[in-house]
């Protein structure tokens, strides 16, 4: 079955590298092409060939050659084309020699960095045709130096829109910049006439980036624009592991990635018989205690009592309601039994939980703050602990 194919651009940045291709089969070539000493350009499709290691060179009259294992490998991101179900496209230029009467071909490539988009297209939009070089100004992008030196070298599909007259590239949701003042125009047009065509707001095209620099290759679509598949195979080249940045006043400074500043043999990690040690306490606790700790001190307004010996604005001889705002908790205020109504109740009218033996943690905080107020030590004696709560009567 005939995969698709992946449109591979032929050169980058007008530089074209002719690859030769070896072991041609001129039977084929001579049943369909006649003997010319002009150049006859073809689209071929690049196999890849495992037991040998080369590259079988295939036209529509068949195989007609194939390129040497050293080229493939120095072209290992064709491989992502190959494994994300494509057959790689590009042109090869075929030519008879006077002195033996053969053909004789030649794969057009660009160089190896540039050779394969490290993206995807924006969105899916259409790819401009390679062309004409146009340089961007990235001094007012989102894009700093060091960013910048990072997507280098390599090509990279970039989308262009055109805003108040001007056409800004924008790379992964972020300004790239804008196109400089020489071919301003000339990609305006080229922008135009694809928006025309396809009726698609955004165009992307092909971006070369070389030492720090951004140039695109675009021309002006003859009939549709392009459309570059997608890979699933994603970009593996590694990022640098530290970044120099040098600022106006000759000062630098050096960004280190934690994977290179830090030897793995120095990283401690616990051996496979560890023992894992886990807090006493349980996660209701530990959720009650985060709860106790977050809550401000309630001051002695906010405690109050409920009970029998409570005042109310309605009770006789109660204090006056400055007074009452500010009574004091007595430090026999607990509960006899567990059938008594609790005796520490919070501002919200929220009962403190207990199970009927032992206070909880808040209720021993405002026992001894009660006995602080009103002057007693601030620890019960032993027969007045209050960790400890009579159990409950017996029924019966």
């Amino acid at each position: 079955m005939d995969l698709p194919h992946y449109l591979i651009a032929p050169s980058a940045l007008n530089y074209m590298r002719r690859i030769e291709v070896t072991n041609i089969v001129q039977a084929a070539l001579f049943g369909h092409i006649s003997p010319s000493k002009q150049e006859v350009l073809i689209p071929v499709t690049l196999l890849p060939d495992q037991p040998s290691g080369t590259w079988r060179v295939r036209s529509v009259v068949g195989v007609i050659g194939e390129i040497a294992p050293e080229i493939r490998q120095s072209y290992p991101d064709i491989a992502r084309v190959t494994g994300s179900g494509f057959q790689p496209e590009t042109i090869a230029g075929v030519r008879t020699d006077e002195s033996d009467g053969q053909f004789h071909v030649d794969v057009f490539m660009p160089q190896p960095d540039l050779a394969v988009p490290r993206n995807n297209s924006p969105g899916g939009v259409p790819v401009l045709p390679p062309g004409g070089v146009y340089m961007v100004d990235a001094e007012h992008g989102e894009f700093p130096p060091h960013q910048l030196a990072e997507l280098c070298p390599g090509q990279w599909l970039v989308g262009l829109t055109e805003v108040g007259g001007e056409i800004v590239a924008s790379l992964n949701s972020r300004v790239l910049g804008t196109i400089t003042t020489p071919g301003r125009d000339g990609i305006r047009n080229i922008v135009r006439t694809a928006v025309e065509q396809t009726g698609s707001r955004t165009v992307a095209a092909r971006g070369y980036f070389v030492d720090g620099a951004v140039a695109l290759d675009a021309m002006v679509p003859q009939n549709d624009c392009e459309q570059v598949f997608s890979l699933s195979v994603p970009d593996t080249r590694p990022a640098p592991s530290f970044h120099l940045v040098e600022y106006p006043d000759g000062t630098w400074a050096v960004t280190v990635e934690p994977s290179a500043a830090v030897d793995p043999t120095d990283i401690t990690e616990p051996v496979e018989e560890a023992r894992s040690v886990e807090s006493p306490m349980t996660e209701n606790e530990q959720d009650h205690a985060e709860e106790s700790a977050a809550q401000p001190e309630p001051t002695v307004a906010e405690t109050d009592t409920v009970g029998p010996d409570s005042f109310g604005p309605d009770s006789v001889g109660s204090p006056e309601p400055e007074q009452a705002a500010t009574q004091e908790p007595a430090a026999t205020d607990l509960p006899a039994t567990s059938d008594s109504t609790p005796a520490h109740t919070v501002a919200s009218g929220q009962d403190d939980s207990f199970d009927g033996r032992y206070l909880t943690e808040i209720e021993k905080v405002r026992a001894r703050r009660a006995r602080r107020a009103t002057g007693q030590p601030r620890h019960a004696a032993p027969e007045e602990d209050d960790d400890f709560r009579p159990p409950p009567p017996t029924v019966g």
